[in-house]
């Protein structure tokens, strides 16, 4: 299954779609991001690390069925992750021990396109609610503060309110049922 992720921003010149699979407790999502993009250099020991949603990232949320508990993941395309878990909407933010990217294969990493697999180690389940975002901006430069890159853009499977955010429940709209390896 292929799911186009849509920009908040009109015009946006980044597309971007997931090809997600789930098998009980890892979650695979190969991501695919055509448009201008800039030079990236990976980094030879990728970490944990806070706030990766200040520079491009790809996100993916995650709860168990009907349930407001639910859990984040941050994938920079330097490598660097985190995960969190809340209790409810933005609430009871801290970070998971039981959710982690595992790698990160890049496919391409081209001037107009970036195609690379994630692999998230995540709680065993039979059946998940999920939501997969993006936020790209033009330029890599992490010494910029946010407020001084062009962007961001922010993608989608469904923006759920009159202002982009991922964490809102509207947005947890793709169901994944676990297949057997």
């Amino acid at each position: 299954m292929t799911l186009v992720l849509n920009s908040f921003e009109p015009n946006a010149p980044f597309h971007v779609s997931v090809q997600p699979s789930l098998r009980s407790d890892k979650l695979i999502v190969e991501w695919h991001v055509r448009g201008p993009l800039p030079a990236l250099e990976i980094r030879a020991a990728p970490q944990r690390a806070d706030k990766l949603w200040l520079n491009t990232v790809f996100e993916v949320f995650g709860r168990s069925p009907n349930s407001q508990a639910y859990w984040e993941t941050n994938l920079s395309p330097y490598g660097d992750w985190n995960a969190y878990r809340f209790d409810a909407y933005r609430i009871g933010m801290r970070e998971a021990s039981d959710v982690s990217v595992v790698s990160c294969e890049w496919l391409e990493r081209s001037a107009t396109q970036w195609h690379f697999t994630a692999q998230y180690a995540i709680p065993a389940h039979s059946e998940l609610e999920l939501g997969f975002a993006a936020i790209i901006y033009e330029s890599m430069d992490v010494s910029l503060s946010w407020h001084d890159k062009i962007g961001p853009y922010h993608f989608a499977v469904r923006h759920a309110l009159d202002k982009p955010d991922f964490h809102a429940p509207e947005g947890f709209s793709v169901v994944l049922s676990s297949s057997t390896p």
